[in-house]
């Protein structure tokens, strides 16, 4: 069944339409359940191997640019996307998403690293931007032309 945003049906009792969250946890069994919570673990343990690194920085990124809060609700994401999935298909689903998020985690910290407005006095940083291309999501479109 589709979700409908007036009524909240469609994701059962785990959905509220009136807080936009949800409740409860999908209960999977125990090996899923608890393999579920351990992709949690390992996503916020390897963001904060990456990002972690750079406190300061974080702190600096987070206050100036507001998209990067949105990072630390990443597992809800791939919460959303595996409802449902058991056994070798949640595992499958958590191994891809988790590509995508390691690209992103990796990404966000070399822009961090190198952002003017963060650091303009490093010489680091100064360096790093020297080395570095930077475009938007349309350059690629246009380099293809």
């Amino acid at each position: 069944m589709a979700y409908n945003p007036k009524t909240g049906k469609g994701l059962g009792r785990f959905y509220s339409a009136e807080h936009r969250a949800f409740r409860a946890r999908e209960w999977r069994g125990f090996r899923d359940t608890f393999y579920d919570f351990f992709r949690w673990l390992y996503l916020y343990g390897f963001m904060a191997a990456k990002l972690g690194c750079h406190p300061i920085l974080m702190v600096k990124a987070m206050l100036r640019y507001r998209w990067m809060v949105s990072y630390l609700t990443a597992a809800h994401m791939v919460d959303r996307h595996t409802m449902g999935l058991r056994g070798k298909e949640l595992r499958y689903a958590h191994n891809q998403f988790f590509s995508v998020l390691h690209n992103s985690v990796l990404g966000v910290r070399d822009i961090i690293l190198r952002d003017k407005n963060l650091r303009p006095n490093s010489k680091h940083a100064a360096k790093l931007r020297e080395n570095t291309v930077m475009f938007d999501e349309m350059t690629p479109h246009l380099i293809m032309m």
